[in-house]
């Protein structure tokens, strides 16, 4: 018999390491997927089994808290669904030329319904995505035929705060359905850089602030301009513009209650409160600069970037949300980004606040039933309870939590918890779209509100050239 040939270690080592590197390269081959691309066809082969992809639009990228809960749920998912992948691209990296990620969303989904492929199962839509392509498609209710009515999907009632299934606000505003989860909550704020107040010498009042209070902070922040050779704006802008933050709150407070203000009913106190609140806006326009020059091209994440970072500016317009930008960007420097109350011409009825679903199913995706599955995975509980611990913020799914803790941690649950106990009796609204200023009848869209309000302030529209433009535009739609 033949001895048996002794190999050397060496060359035993060299082999096993080859064909376990040729292993690991040929399952990466196939389960990789390209990070801006939705993963076509039903299926991807992984180690002797089929796995079904699921294409979602993510939100949230950059600010960790909530980039992590969506990622943990994408990992939970699949974890529990092992015949599941879900590919998961966020609106930040979706392809176009248009630096607000928002409209990049918006018209991807627009893209599917003219075109009728559907590459994505789910998809990023909140409210300001909706509207958009409403404005596009010319058509409110495109919804119902494109996404699907998660008011029909057996459990999801059970998923959501009482409020959201049984206010109608919520289905009207949205096409008339609910379009998914109300993961996002929020309280609409302006936040202030403590750092510039202090070196322009100024102290924000964080609580009860007042227009003069406001008028008095844009006309120094003027005067420091002028001595020193600066420009820094009142309020910082960029593509994603919310002046109608102001301009909501401005216009309500004029009113001797809640319903009066709120009421889609268009009468002769809507009409002058409306003109005095254009007013408002004109009169902070004589204090430049109010608003930062080139906004209308700077993308949002440069925008937080450089007010954290470079202090370019005393306000912003925002909510509760934006804590999760500044901490993930710098946690130490962050406190120096302070929430403040918005301020009123007359009085505050009630907090300017609101809930928004984050993500939708498209009506004809072929894996509908499982989009659908996730979707409601992610308005569990768990994810309700992360949401609210981490983002500072309230949330529409239903969770052990009620609230935040009665014993705020820092700034920022100090001020949640002032915001809702101050207004604990009154409604949480924030209506964007003026239906409550002109009615039914409305002809102003939020966006045409949004750059109307900047031209104001920048100085190249008076505000009764505006108000007469909506007034002669109001009655031949009431004709």
């Amino acid at each position: 018999m033949k001895d048996t040939p002794q190999w050397p270690i060496s060359l035993i080592l060299l082999v096993v390491v080859t064909l376990f590197v040729a292993g690991c390269e040929n399952r990466l081959e196939e389960n990789t997927i390209p990070s801006s691309q939705p993963q076509n066809g039903q299926s991807t082969k992984t180690t002797g089994t089929e796995r079904i992809v699921l294409n979602w639009i993510g939100h949230w990228k950059g600010e960790k808290a909530r980039q992590d809960l969506i990622e943990a749920a994408k990992k939970d998912f699949e974890f529990l669904h092992p015949d599941v992948q879900i590919h998961l691209t966020y609106n930040l990296d979706l392809p176009g030329e248009e630096k607000n990620h928002k409209i990049r969303a918006a018209e991807t989904i627009i893209a599917m319904i003219q075109s009728g492929n559907i590459d994505w199962d789910i998809v990023y839509l909140d409210i300001s995505v909706y509207e958009h392509i409403s404005e596009r498609l010319g058509d409110p209710l495109w919804v119902r035929d494109h996404l699907v009515d998660f008011a029909t999907v057996e459990g999801f009632a059970e998923t959501q705060k009482d409020f959201i299934i049984s206010d109608p606000k919520y289905r009207q505003r949205m096409g008339e359905i609910l379009t998914g989860p109300y993961i996002e909550g929020y309280i609409q704020n302006p936040w202030y850089n403590a750092a510039v107040a202090e070196k322009v010498g100024i102290v924000i009042k964080e609580r009860e602030m007042h227009f003069q209070d406001f008028l008095e902070y844009a006309k120094k922040l003027h005067a420091y301009n002028i001595q020193n050779n600066t420009s820094i704006p009142f309020i910082k802008l960029c593509t994603w513009n919310r002046l109608e933050l102001f301009f909501e709150t401005f216009f309500k407070s004029l009113f001797d209650n809640f319903q009066a203000a709120t009421e889609e009913e268009y009468n002769e106190q809507k009409r002058e409160a409306f003109l005095t609140t254009l007013l408002a806006f004109e009169e902070l326009a004589q204090y430049q600069p109010i608003v930062n020059d080139g906004w209308q091209k700077l993308a949002m994440a440069d925008y937080i970037k450089n007010f954290l970072l470079k202090d370019d500016g005393l306000f912003i317009t925002g909510g509760t949300y934006m804590y999760g930008h500044f901490y993930s960007i710098d946690p130490e420097k962050s406190v120096m980004l302070r929430p403040a109350e918005t301020p009123v011409l007359k009085k505050a009825h009630g907090l300017m606040a609101d809930f928004t679903p984050s993500f939708a199913v498209m009506k004809k995706s072929p894996k509908r039933k499982l989009a659908e599955d996730f979707l409601l995975f992610l308005a569990g509980p768990e994810y309700a309870e992360r949401w609210v611990s981490t983002t500072k913020s309230p949330t529409g799914i239903r969770g052990h939590l009620a609230r935040f803790a009665m014993e705020p941690t820092d700034i920022y649950e100090k001020f949640a918890i002032d915001m809702q106990q101050k207004y604990s009796s009154a409604s949480m609204v924030s209506s964007r779209t003026p239906t409550y200023v002109f009615g039914k009848n409305n002809p102003v869209t939020v966006n045409e509100l949004r750059l109307k309000l900047a031209a104001i302030l920048e100085g190249k529209l008076t505000a009764l050239e505006y108000y007469e433009n909506v007034m002669q535009r109001l009655q031949e739609e009431a004709r």
